[in-house]
């Protein structure tokens, strides 16, 4: 609609204020649908924080529990994971919170426990159906990357098992998760990594 009365202002069909006028009929529904970013904003801190009946005003208002901050690209989620907030983890998934929620970064949850070193808390995301697939878009890690820049045998080990091919996969430096281990004198983590010779 709005290039349609744009098109009309150009070739001088009508003048510009019937154009805004025709593009103005649209927009109240669009704007009513949008959610801004502050709500958005307030609905990470409200679940980080454990501020959960802030949380549901915000979401019976239209946010997504899986909205991300315009700050940081972080959901409420992401950010207890990131902090290692276990219970608080648990209530934001209780509430109705996406596990595999991604950032523009393709990120979720589970990488920001990896990242952080939450090694217990990682593995149980996993075994609640957390997502171990994909690459960061940025600098093209796995999510085996950073479990070895953690020193997460654990975590590495079951890496492995549900995402081998991760094990080839090179980041934007060319650099395997053994090589990482390699570089990082961490030769027990080197081992578990390195590509299974088939």
């Amino acid at each position: 609609m709005k290039l349609l009365a744009l098109m009309m202002v150009v070739v001088g069909f009508c003048s510009p204020i019937v154009a805004s006028a025709t593009v103005a009929k649209k927009s109240p529904k669009a704007v009513n649908l949008k959610v801004s970013d502050a709500d958005r904003d307030a609905m990470v801190e409200a679940l980080w924080k454990g501020e959960f009946a802030k949380a549901k005003k915000l979401h019976a208002k239209g946010v997504s529990y899986d909205a991300l901050s315009s700050a940081d690209d972080m959901t409420g989620l992401m950010r207890a994971a990131d902090e290692g907030i276990d219970q608080v983890i648990k209530d934001i998934l209780a509430l109705g919170a996406n596990l595999n929620a991604q950032n523009s970064n393709g990120e979720n949850a589970l990488w920001y426990s990896t990242y952080s070193g939450h090694e217990k808390l990682a593995l149980w995301m996993i075994s609640k159906g957390a997502s171990a697939e994909g690459q960061r878009r940025d600098s093209k890690e796995c999510l085996l990357h950073m479990a070895v820049q953690a020193d997460m045998v654990e975590l590495s080990k079951k890496l492995m098992k549900l995402t081998p091919k991760c094990a080839s996969i090179k980041d934007q430096d060319g650099k395997t998760p053994a090589d990482i281990a390699k570089a990082l004198s961490y030769d027990k983590l080197a081992k578990i990594v390195s590509p299974s010779k088939k």
